[in-house]
């Protein structure tokens, strides 16, 4: 026999020659954690309509204005309104919400990917103790790293992971969406408020006008010019006017304190935001840009809501091969090395020791457990299926529904702008003649109060204006304001 060359393995040691079949073994497993049971999710939305109905058919933007999305409320160069949303933003316990969500999903994601890898395990420990019958006292120590790895045969983990991207994805959508929704409830309200405040001033004006044609009724009955009858039916309309005037305020109070509700700021601050007003527009509202949404493909394709179905129901697929292959199979590698020292009789001894421990585990019988979980995870994708499609439905109506409000309010407006003209026209003419002594101050009142009604059609219908292009782009989540910047006037 050749010295140092032995030829017999120690006790419960394999044969050198023995060792690389497991090894290879064990390699080829970890090859076979490539196996999937099913293809990843490729989710895609179905065939859309070309265009809009209510939109005459455009071409999309070549390069997308991400800025003029994210900050879509700026088109209507109000500043009052971005400090608005600015601070409703930071203090919107809605959006605090979603973003906890959103690291609550980002951290579910980075755990199911570090169940992909290996995990090291150190563990350490020592005693002091007497020896069993010599009553000498001993001391021990050891010290261990251990090593687990599941080797991914099936995919499961794999599908795992990917279900966790997706529901990432979604709750990102979602807060994009929480956001969103947030930012068009302060422009929405804000725009109510300055239309509120101007039409506030109107009443007050009406008022004024109708209680100086209550004090020329009382002045010309006292002459014996006009009956009672004259005087009584004056008064009358003062009071209606005062009742309007003083409901007005009331919705204009309301108005405030939903501001105060969205943004979390005192009352003073949002009023010290609504007096701050673009300079030379001589409206009571902002002038909204012109509304062009891009093709339904590319506005659906980035809305929040659909996204966010798309993704929900790609993780619900990823579930099912994840359930799949909770069904077969499993195998995992331990390791374990480490050191051991002990002191007995005034003297240390050491050794060390290692193990390398493959494992497979199978389910023979479950009752049907694993079928009924593959089948629960089939119906959850039949529904996250069924959901992508109402949102679509939902989200495509929403638009169609902003796209009427829109064309409806501008129409009103036109007309409303023509009215106001006119009666201002009137007005105008009405006033020379009473000066001149051809029209009593009745008709001339008569004459300010269709003006004023004439004012408050035209501030109603440019505030449905706006907010119909509010309603436009969180329908379509902000993309109109990406194509308003983009594409001409309809």
């Amino acid at each position: 026999m050749t010295p140092g060359l032995r030829s017999n393995p120690l006790p419960g040691r394999p044969p050198f020659g023995r060792r690389p079949a497991r090894f290879g073994l064990v390699c080829a497993a970890a090859a076979l954690s490539a196996c999937t049971l099913q293809p990843p999710a490729a989710s895609s939305l179905p065939t859309l309509p070309s265009q809009w109905s209510r939109a005459p058919a455009i071409a999309d933007p070549e390069v997308p204005n991400a800025q003029a999305a994210a900050e879509w409320w700026q088109a209507l160069q109000d500043p009052g309104l971005n400090a608005l949303v600015q601070a409703a933003e930071l203090g919107s316990p809605t959006v605090a919400r979603a973003l906890a969500r959103l690291d609550e999903a980002r951290a579910s994601a980075a755990a199911q990917g570090a169940l992909a890898g290996p995990s090291l395990r150190a563990d350490a420990k020592a005693s002091r103790g007497t020896q069993s019958g010599s009553g000498q006292p001993v001391s021990s120590a050891s010290a261990s790293l251990g090593l687990a790895w599941e080797l991914d045969l099936f995919g499961g983990l794999r599908h795992d992971r990917a279900a966790a991207q997706q529901r990432l994805q979604a709750s990102r959508a979602d807060a994009q969406g929480t956001r969103l929704s947030l930012q068009a409830q302060v422009a929405d309200a804000t725009i109510a408020a300055r239309a509120c405040a101007a039409q506030a001033a109107v009443r007050r004006e009406d008022v004024r006008s109708r209680r100086a044609a209550l004090q020329l009724t009382e002045r010309r009955q006292a002459a014996g010019q006009v009956a009672a009858l004259d005087t009584a039916r004056s008064r009358s309309s003062l009071h209606d006017a005062e009742i309007n005037r003083v409901s007005t305020e009331e919705q204009c109070a309301e108005g405030e304190q939903q501001l105060v509700q969205l943004t979390g700021l005192p009352l003073a601050e949002v009023r010290r935001a609504l007096g701050e007003q673009a300079a030379g527009t001589g409206r009571a509202v902002p002038e909204p840009p012109p509304l062009q949404p891009a093709l339904p493909a590319t506005v659906l394709a980035s809305h929040p809501a659909v996204v966010s179905a798309l993704r929900s129901a790609d993780a619900a697929w990823e579930d099912i091969g994840s359930a799949e292959a909770a069904r077969r199979p499993s195998l995992s590698l331990s390791a374990l090395l480490g050191p051991t020292w002990l002191r007995a009789a005034g003297s240390w001894a050491r050794s060390s020791s290692w193990s390398l421990a493959p494992a497979v585990s199978a389910t023979l019988w479950d009752g049907g457990r694993g079928a009924a979980n593959a089948g629960a995870a089939r119906a959850r994708h039949a529904q996250a299926l069924a959901s992508l499609e109402s949102t679509l439905r939902s989200a495509m109506q929403d638009v169609e529904n902003a796209l009427s409000l829109a064309e409806g309010a501008a129409e009103r407006e036109r007309l409303a702008r023509a009215g106001s003209a006119a009666a201002a026209q009137l007005l105008s003419a009405s006033e020379a003649s009473h000066q001149a002594g051809r029209m009593s101050l009745f008709e001339l009142e008569d004459a300010r109060r269709s003006f004023n009604n004439a004012q408050l059609a035209l501030i109603g219908a440019q505030r449905d204006r706006v907010r119909a292009w509010v309603a436009l782009v969180k329908a379509t989540g902000a993309e109109a304001a990406t194509a308003s910047d983009t594409q001409g006037p309809t």
